[in-house]
């Protein structure tokens, strides 16, 4: 409701709601401190990302506000970023911190910043997380997840797609004769998985699922509707926790390592749409390497 008493609809779905607030209330404001660019970049750059980045990036906005809101961009340097990420988690630093540069990025477009400091401090060291999921453990987890939970699975491991792209995925983009296509939401590349007997079976239990409509969706809930990322997560972790607790699994696994999963067992390098192997390689390929040894010269010796 506006300040006259008139209400607007924001829509049906948390971030598009917010965007839509966002822009019923952007206004010319003056813009002074650090605070005042993050609204601007909540209100013009934020919505054009993924519904989950948007949902992540707003957590880390409001941590960095805590910080540096009611400084002036200009008075920030290194050393304060530096600061900043002594105090921080590493993983959790780094991200923030390639936030905070994008955002400095747009303030000197905007012409609010003349520099960005961030350009000048070096990220934490991060170790590649190594979590090899067995084919033991996906079969055990996979063993007590409800159907959509396990067809979710498999898709995941067919294609090594994340999370995201796979629940936004639509009935329009499976075809019979052509297979999966897919405009990944993080990369923006797209990808067409054919239609081998694999997927084609994968696609069949999810026709199967139970439903009181037709779904759009691919990976949907008893009434049709598409599920969301906090209801897939919250889904996903109590059955991660049943799994150990009875004893089927002696460490968790996060649902993003099928996707490394997929990318050790597969023989497609292309598979998860890296260009660069060293990414795929450095965070992805998890799976022990078979070498033989060499054969001992000079026969039986001793």
């Amino acid at each position: 409701m506006d300040k006259d008493g008139k209400w607007h609809r924001l829509g049906r779905e948390f971030h598009e709601a917010m965007v839509e607030y966002s822009l019923l209330n952007s206004t010319q404001a003056p813009v002074t401190n650090m605070g005042h660019i993050m609204d601007r970049y909540l209100r013009e750059v934020l919505p054009q990302k993924a519904a989950v980045t948007q949902q992540q990036q707003r957590r880390e906005l409001g941590l960095l506000r805590q910080v540096f809101g009611e400084m002036e961009p200009d008075s920030i340097q290194p050393k304060h970023i530096y600061a900043y990420l002594d105090r921080r988690a590493r993983v959790r630093g780094n991200r923030e911190k390639s936030l905070l540069s994008h955002v400095f990025n747009y303030a000197i477009r905007w012409g609010v910043a003349s520099s960005n400091p961030c350009r000048l401090v070096t990220r934490n060291k991060e170790k590649p997380r190594q979590r090899y999921i067995t084919d033991e453990e996906f079969l055990a987890v996979r063993s007590i997840m409800p159907p959509v939970g396990q067809y979710t699975m498999d898709l995941a491991y067919a294609t090594g797609l994340r999370q995201g792209d796979i629940l936004g995925l639509k009935w329009s983009d499976w075809s019979d004769e052509k297979g999966l296509t897919v405009l990944t939401n993080k990369t923006k590349k797209a990808m067409i998985y054919e239609p081998t007997p694999a997927l084609r079976r994968i696609m069949a239990n999810f026709r199967a699922l139970p439903s009181k409509v037709s779904p759009m969706w691919i990976v949907h809930t008893r009434d049709g509707s598409p599920f969301s990322g906090d209801g897939f997560r919250t889904m996903w972790q109590r059955y991660m926790r049943k799994a150990l607790d009875e004893g089927l699994l002696s460490e968790r696994f996060t649902f993003h390592d099928i996707r490394a999963k997929a990318a050790s067992d597969g023989d497609d390098d292309r598979l998860l749409g890296h260009q660069n192997p060293g990414t795929l390689h450095r965070h992805y390929k998890r799976a022990p390497v078979r070498v033989r040894p060499i054969e001992q010269q000079g026969g039986e010796g001793k």
